[in-house]
């Protein structure tokens, strides 16, 4: 078992035999996980010259949603839009599974990640209501969070990250604060994936090392 506490006792970090107990806890299938990166890697692959600047980090983070919300569905959870944000809800209703696409920090045991771009309404809303999970207030601190408070779910992080040392480095992790920027900026709990690596390629992707991508979420008017 490898365990590691970063920042004294305020974040926990899984790795090793450890990440998977942790993850088999939270119902959360390695295998998904898995299948849900290697399907972004390939579909970030289809992008070409002809292709928009931003194509490879969107079609990565497309695809990966997609199969992560089809693998894991088959595990018994389900698919959540919360205003229109992506992600998967376990069968008991309390967890939350987002992908978000992290900086080169993800991944590693001693890094101190945080997420590539600055994170829209939605899943500021959510790492917000985290923080007061873990602080078990009161309920009526969280009255203008009411999806989220009426499930109590905490949402977690798939983060995940591609270097350009054909390495895609990915966690699972809880996020307890955010700027009012948008920044990630303290995780309460972070379970670190071994690194899918594939081998040399004829190409990297075009967002290895962290190019352009978009992740958005559709606001009704």
């Amino acid at each position: 078992m490898s365990h590691f506490e970063q920042r004294g006792d305020e974040t926990v970090v899984h790795s090793g035999a450890d990440a998977r107990r942790r993850l088999t806890e939270l119902g959360i299938d390695v295998g998904a996980l898995e299948s849900a990166l290697d399907a972004g890697d390939v579909a970030a692959r289809q992008a070409d010259d002809f292709s928009p600047v931003t194509a490879a980090g969107t079609m990565r983070w497309f695809e990966t949603v997609r199969t992560l919300r089809q693998r894991l569905a088959e595990s018994g959870w389900t698919c959540s839009d919360v205003r229109n944000s992506p992600r998967a809800i376990d069968p008991t209703g309390r967890e939350g599974l987002l992908a978000v696409r992290g900086n080169a920090a993800t991944g590693r045991i001693d890094g101190d990640p945080k997420t590539a771009r600055p994170r829209g309404n939605a899943s500021s809303r959510s790492v917000r209501v985290n923080g007061q999970l873990m602080m078990d207030v009161v309920v009526a601190a969280l009255a203008d969070m009411a999806g989220e408070r009426a499930l109590g779910v905490r949402t977690w992080f798939l983060l995940y990250y591609r270097s350009e040392a054909d390495e895609l480095r990915a966690e699972v992790s809880l996020p307890v604060a955010i700027s009012d920027q948008g920044v990630v900026e303290d995780w309460a709990e972070r379970i670190i994936l071994e690194p899918r690596t594939f081998g040399a390629p004829l190409s990297l992707p075009r967002d290895a090392g962290g190019g352009d991508d978009v992740e958005f979420e559709i606001v009704s008017r």
